[in-house]
């Protein structure tokens, strides 16, 4: 019932909730109590049913239906949250007793948004990806500041994003790093708490990837800002960058967005999927290896 692809690694959730990943194991980011990679789904190693997963590039994390969240895999900043740098290949609670209402498995972070709305990220901080109002990073949860109130957070590689729910509803904030213009708020300085994501746009949800987010209106618009050098905004240019929110070419009703690292993939209202950006390695699915600053559909 749901697929998260990682760095090497991809994990899903079945409808009755087991955990199941595959791929590249050497941190231990599969689950199953090994390190040892696998090409074919092997079941995670826990007594947990879960309701969303989430891998990252080296650690997974994945939420039950009581709000717990556990996460797997490489632990070197503290990704896991709970309290230790010690990698696990088997999921350990993350510290608090927090009740998660969403988590998100970044870079070297994570972020989850509790059932209060309250945001808390984890783990590494050099860029301000955890929005503390500090560059220290941490092993387990810390208060995003700010009193926002989230409805989801997407942890990227060195920046996080979130969507506002009641206070200010479809509002996104950033926090984190900016060297391209990630954090969408007209600027490339980086920022240790959320700043607003300019263009006055009422997002319905924002995803982010290495050094871009994109995201969807509730006019089901898209909308992508930060680096373009392989044309992953979308907005008919490539090469340059956007430190605000620019429109996706082609008039498409976008529905959900995904942002990968140099490209993109979006669902339109119609069921269709669209990718732009980077394909050199034909990770746009047109049948082509050649990368497109435009959506593209998908050959299928």
């Amino acid at each position: 019932v749901e697929v998260s692809a990682g760095g090497g690694h991809t994990c899903a959730l079945t409808a009755a909730g087991e955990a199941y990943c595959w791929g590249y194991n050497g941190n231990g980011q599969l689950g199953d109590g090994t390190n040892t990679s696998s090409s074919v789904p092997v079941a995670v190693s826990s007594t947990q049913t879960f309701e969303s997963i989430s891998a990252g590039p080296s650690h997974t994390c994945a939420r039950t239906g009581g709000g717990g969240a556990y996460c797997w895999g490489y632990n070197g900043n503290g990704q896991l949250g709970d309290g230790t740098s010690t990698n696990r290949n088997v999921p350990v609670l993350v510290d608090g007793g927090h009740n998660f209402a969403w988590v998100s498995a970044g870079g070297d972070h994570t972020c989850g948004v509790l059932t209060n709305g309250d945001a808390r990220c984890w783990g590494a901080n050099w860029g301000g990806q955890l929005g503390d109002l500090t560059f220290t990073e941490s092993n387990v949860p810390v208060l995003v500041a700010g009193a926002h109130d989230f409805t989801s957070v997407s942890a990227a590689s060195s920046h996080t994003c979130g969507v506002l729910a009641t206070s200010d509803p479809g509002d996104a904030y950033c926090w984190g790093v900016n060297y391209s213009g990630q954090l969408g708020d007209g600027t490339t300085t980086h920022s240790n708490v959320p700043v607003l994501v300019l263009g006055g746009i009422d997002f319905v949800s924002v995803s982010t990837g290495s050094d871009h987010s994109c995201g969807t209106s509730i006019a089901n618009i898209g909308y992508c800002w930060g680096a373009n050098w392989n044309g992953q905004l979308g907005n008919g240019t490539s090469g340059n960058q956007e430190d605000e929110p620019d429109q996706v070419s082609g008039g498409l009703s976008l529905t959900s967005i995904v942002v990968g690292s140099g490209h993109t993939c979006g669902i339109t209202s119609a069921d269709e999927v669209y990718c732009w950006g980077g394909n050199w390695d034909g990770q746009l699915g047109d049948g082509t290896t050649s990368g497109i600053n435009e959506p593209v559909q998908i050959v299928h």
